[in-house]
């Protein structure tokens, strides 16, 4: 009998930007505290990286004061 494959779980999207506006940070500010450069910020806001550590997910949650399931959206396996 077959094994069945595991689907991988993805972060679906996220609400960096809408919690930057809220609490008026700069993308540079956000930058500067994460000690990241400009164009990897750019992507995290924009959520062009939907697999990312978990460390990084923590220290986004830190920058932004905000709980980690308060930021990204977690999409479940199946789910549409």
């Amino acid at each position: 009998m077959a094994k069945k494959r595991k689907q991988r779980q993805v972060i679906y999207g996220n609400n960096i930007k809408a919690i930057m506006q809220e609490s008026e940070m700069e993308q540079n500010e956000f930058a500067e505290k994460m000690d990241i450069d400009a164009a990897h910020a750019s992507r995290l806001i924009k959520g062009k990286k939907p697999q990312l550590s978990l460390v990084t997910a923590f220290k986004i949650s830190h920058v932004l004061n905000k709980p980690i399931e308060e930021i990204f959206i977690y999409k479940k396996p199946g789910e549409k």
